[in-house]
């Protein structure tokens, strides 16, 4: 019955989880995702806009792992250059929790609905973990491809100076 009520207001939860998750943005960032979703003018919205579509029909489907990290990967990889700390890049998964309940609260209420509600918040909790997991690897190569530049940088310097150094005959 609760996968009833998350397919019939799929568009009202995804547009809310979308805002809740532009709102962790500097607000400028947040009125720019929110105005302008198309590829070309705004490649992060879009990205964010496509990609919980996603993963939101995973979670009330086939939990098709390699598609869900596929699509968490995509948001994680724009959320971790944008410097955020490890627990706000993932933490737009569980702002999932959040749009649903604030869509959803009179009906579970009413309906008695909160076993399954609960049993449908442990599959978030699970995406939580494979978006954390996502999120480690991501800085990891990150880091990797820092520490080849400066080790690349370096070599390059140590060159120069070696050459610099040498005896004229």
């Amino acid at each position: 019955m609760l996968n009833e009520l998350l397919n019939d207001r799929k568009d009202s939860i995804l547009q809310k989880w979308f805002h809740q998750i532009a709102e962790t943005y500097p607000s400028d960032g947040a009125k720019f995702f929110e105005k302008k979703k198309d590829q070309f003018n705004n490649p992060v919205g879009h990205t964010i806009s496509q990609e919980i579509k996603v993963i939101y029909r995973q979670l009330l489907d086939d939990m098709d792992k390699e598609t869900l990290a596929e699509s968490l990967e995509k948001i994680i990889r724009i959320r971790n250059v944008q410097e955020f700390t490890s627990s706000q890049a993932v933490s737009f998964v569980f702002l999932l929790k959040k749009a649903i309940r604030e869509e959803l609260s009179a009906e579970v209420s009413d309906r008695n609905l909160l076993g399954e509600l609960l049993i449908f918040e442990a599959s978030i909790d699970q995406l939580a973990l494979l978006a954390f997991d996502i999120y480690s690897g991501c800085r990891e190569s990150l880091y990797e491809i820092r520490f080849n530049e400066l080790k690349r940088k370096s070599i390059h310097f140590l060159r120069q100076y070696e050459n610099q150094r040498e005896p004229e005959n």
